[in-house]
């Protein structure tokens, strides 16, 4: 194993220690919690790396991804110089990933992939939040993901032929950054960086070697609404904090 192997796994396994102690050790009352649910669609940039042996292919590539994302994120205020909150997040959303690069081997023949993924994702978190002002807030978190779904894929190569379109499957998994600013507990617009580890087999069904699409990283614009956590008609009681 090399050594950028071993350092993703020492930071993946180091962020999953890190979010499971902030979990359990930062929690507050109960009382005091606010549930906010955020629903938001993504538009962004897909990173990763292509491979083929048997034509000498080790490139890097990139393509689009879409997002749909159910997002909550509860909240435990804290009350000091800065208001801020705090607490454990879940979420549950869907990539729709497309990579179709042109990528030349070492004899100079052309090979088109085609390559599309669909894949529900279940993660886990925790988020901290400054509230900036009454209406505005900045929502960051660090979040794990894990999903399994169904990838389509074909390709030609240039004076070779084409391989037939094939499906297969996918076991998705890694961790996510978010950070939002939140408007009047409504809409809100941030930015959302995806590291992912799976490498994907591409078998084209041939005796050639199969191909390997490592997807690494999604980049995405986010916009959205709240769908509760507003406070408006609050009234703070003995049990209840506003």
């Amino acid at each position: 194993m090399d050594y950028r192997n071993k350092r993703q796994r020492f930071i993946f396994w180091g962020i999953v220690l890190g979010i499971t102690a902030a979990v359990l050790t930062l929690t507050p009352v109960l009382l005091k919690a606010n549930p906010k649910g955020l629903l938001w669609i993504g538009l962004g940039e897909s990173e990763g790396k292509y491979e083929e042996k048997y034509f000498n292919i080790d490139e890097e590539v990139k393509g689009a991804s879409y997002e749909y994302m159910e997002y909550r994120a509860t909240q435990y205020p804290s009350h000091g110089l800065i208001k801020t909150s705090s607490g454990p997040t879940s979420s549950w959303f869907v990539h729709y990933t497309l990579f179709d690069p042109e990528i030349y081997d070492d004899q100079n023949r052309r090979h088109k992939l085609s390559f599309t993924e669909i894949i529900p994702y279940w993660g886990r978190g925790f988020n901290y939040t400054v509230h900036l002002s009454e209406k505005l807030s900045l929502l960051t978190s660090a979040d794990l993901f894990l999903g399994i779904g169904l990838i389509t894929f074909e390709k030609q190569v240039e004076n070779v032929g084409s391989f037939d379109h094939k499906f297969g499957y996918d076991i998705g998994y890694g961790w996510g950054l978010n950070s939002i600013f939140v408007w009047d507990d409504s809409t809100f617009i941030g930015i959302r960086s995806l590291s992912k580890t799976n490498k994907i087999r591409l078998d084209y069904g041939d005796s050639i070697d199969n191909g390997y699409l490592t997807h690494r990283r999604d980049i995405f614009l986010v916009l959205g609404y709240t769908f509760s956590g507003a406070q408006k008609n609050c009234v703070e009681t003995l049990y209840v904090q506003c």
